[in-house]
């Protein structure tokens, strides 16, 4: 027996006090996946974070239904480019992630929540998780989420490289594998920040001429107007034309 079946018959055994009795026989009238959703808030930019969700489904189509206790589920990622922000920011019990009880319900059962080195090489989220009461055999729920960090050390854009790894299982009342139909994965890139550009145009007429000095020049044709080279100035009484108003506060002129 390997690894991950260990923790998964453990939590198991701990939640249920079953041991394992007998190999359920395969029904062909239901469908099961392992789902990671696309990005649910934040962004995959370089120093930043972003969080997805990991979802499990089953449906069955015929009785009698067949249904799943437990889950081993190791979610892999390129760990040159993501880190994971750790739930409970305790270090002393490792990196691990939110659980949510929206798939198994409040009587889930964590075997293992932690980050660790996939079966077959590389770096995963691992989460051994079950319930007690009745298998489930119609519902479609969140198990989890991560909270990836995207590290600042990389040259953008880069894939962020995650997957379900093959040695993710479902087990059934007995601890025996329950097949997985179907996977979901989105492909998420780790990009650059981004930079907003624009102008400030001004709308509208100043009302508040508060700390503003009123200086009058003679007459001169609009056009020909620049502040870089004004007429000196006279008294307005002489002036027929528009006042410019200077403001010491800035540069904006009415």
């Amino acid at each position: 027996m390997n690894r991950k079946h260990r923790s998964l018959v453990l939590a198991l055994v701990i939640a249920l006090g079953v041991m394992p009795q007998a190999v359920m026989a395969q029904a062909p009238n239901y469908y099961t996946s392992v789902i990671v959703s696309d990005i649910t808030s934040g962004a995959a930019v370089v120093g930043s974070v972003f969080t997805t969700d990991v979802s499990l489904s089953i449906v069955n189509n015929a009785s009698p239904a067949q249904g799943f206790m437990g889950a081993d589920v190791w979610i892999s990622f390129d760990d040159s480019v993501l880190d994971i922000d750790d739930a409970d920011d305790n270090p002393a019990n490792g990196k691990q992630v939110s659980i949510s009880t929206q798939f198994f319900g409040s009587s889930v059962f964590v075997a293992a929540n932690e980050v660790a080195p996939c079966p077959n090489g590389g770096m995963c989220v691992h989460l051994a998780l079950s319930h007690s009461g009745a298998p489930i055999t119609n519902r479609t729920g969140k198990i989890a989420t991560i909270t990836w960090a995207a590290l600042d050390t990389v040259v953008p854009p880069v894939p962020a490289g995650l997957g379900v790894d093959p040695d993710t299982v479902l087990s059934d009342i007995d601890g025996q594998e329950f097949p997985i139909n179907s996977t979901s994965v989105p492909s998420i890139t780790v990009v650059a920040p981004g930079i907003i550009s624009g102008k400030v145009l001004r709308q509208g007429t100043r009302t508040d001429h508060a700390n503003c000095d009123v200086t009058a020049y003679t007459p001169v044709a609009a056009s020909s107007v620049q502040p870089s080279r004004m007429p000196s100035a006279t008294s307005i009484s002489r002036c027929r034309w528009a006042v410019p108003i200077w403001c010491r506060r800035g540069t904006m002129a009415i």
